[in-house]
């Protein structure tokens, strides 16, 4: 009996260790044939990434202003991660954008719902920007050395992304949750250098923290 509860014990202790990682994706918005981060958090799911000590979900979220945070924080409440990675598609760029700043400020376009928001996101106790809170510098460093295109960016837009961005900085203050949020260009799941290589990448730079 004894050697049993050791046996448990042990087994707690080695769970309680594991990194729990959530990530998101979006929907396809904007009449756009697909959404990258769609398309690679369905990759996730279909194969999850097995790395060392770490547990990992994957979520997509509507391209919605408040439903998006909504699910966000309800996946957050339930599976408790340690860091919070979400994702979002970039049309325009051909860097994947490590975003350092959300701004607590929606600028009206309209989401999937036909809705638009205009205005502050957080009313009360909302500071005008947030910081990320990942170690963007030495990521931004690590994915450069495995062949990306990395770029820092201080806007993440004034639409869905940058709503959801905020809000999760704003939910996670005082937490001991990492979480930020990263633009991808127009990239496969597959390839050497496609999405789920980039995810894996950076899910090992965290691990090794």
């Amino acid at each position: 009996m004894r050697w049993i509860w050791i046996f448990i014990l042990v087994t707690l202790m080695g769970e309680a260790k594991a990194l729990r990682v959530l990530i998101s994706g979006f929907e396809t918005f904007g009449g756009l044939g697909d959404n990258p981060t769609e398309l690679m958090i369905q990759q996730l799911q279909k194969e999850p990434p097995t790395i060392e000590e770490m547990s990992i979900k994957t979520v997509v979220l509507p391209v919605t202003y408040f439903q998006s945070w909504q699910k966000l924080k309800e996946e957050i409440e339930t599976y408790r991660p340690d860091v919070v990675l979400s994702f979002g598609y970039a049309p325009s760029s051909r860097y994947v954008r490590l975003e350092r700043i959300g701004q607590n400020y929606d600028r009206g376009g309209k989401d999937n719902a036909g809705l638009s928001h205009f205005g502050k996101i957080i009313e009360q106790d909302g500071n005008e920007t947030l910081k990320a809170q990942l170690p963007l510098r030495e990521l931004k460093n690590y994915l450069e050395e495995r062949g990306f295109e990395v770029n820092m960016s201080d806007d993440a837009g004034g639409y869905i992304c940058n709503h959801l961005f905020y809000s999760l900085m704003h939910h996670i203050q005082n937490k001991g949750i990492q979480g930020g949020f990263i633009h991808i260009p127009n990239m496969p799941p597959k390839g050497q250098n496609g999405s789920i290589v980039l995810v894996k990448d950076i899910l090992t730079f965290l691990g090794k923290r």
